[in-house]
């Protein structure tokens, strides 16, 4: 788990788009769509929290709520972590709403990155 860790984080720092969370959220007005950029939310968990298990609903709900163009996501199928894609106007507004995921705010999470995702 480690090195695969380490490799990750490694890549994620060659690519030069390596970006913590905190900024303001920029609104979307109907139109601007096209001028999205897709994102990615990787992360990791602490290991042995113990809020884990209490953040989860809240997490998901956070999600439903917020509902960002093109969301999708999910937990990694050892639960060390998870991947949630979803558009943003700006890594701006990216870092605000990833910000307010309860498993951030909670305080749950070991790493955790957003990256300019391209997709085919």
């Amino acid at each position: 788990m480690i090195k695969l860790f380490t490799i990750l984080f490694a890549l994620l720092q060659i690519s030069g788009l390596f970006a913590t969370a905190n900024a303001q959220a920029t609104t979307i007005k109907k139109g601007e769509t096209s001028m999205l950029k897709q994102y990615a939310f990787f992360y990791f968990m602490k290991e042995n929290s113990q809020q884990i298990p209490k953040l989860i609903p809240e997490h998901i709900k956070y999600w439903n709520t917020e509902n960002p163009i093109d969301y999708s996501g999910g937990p990694f199928n050892d639960r060390s972590g998870g991947l949630i894609l979803f558009k943003a106007k700006t890594i701006e507004s990216a870092r605000e709403i990833t910000a307010n995921d309860p498993f951030v705010t909670g305080n749950v999470l070991q790493q955790k990155w957003i990256k300019e995702w391209i997709s085919n």
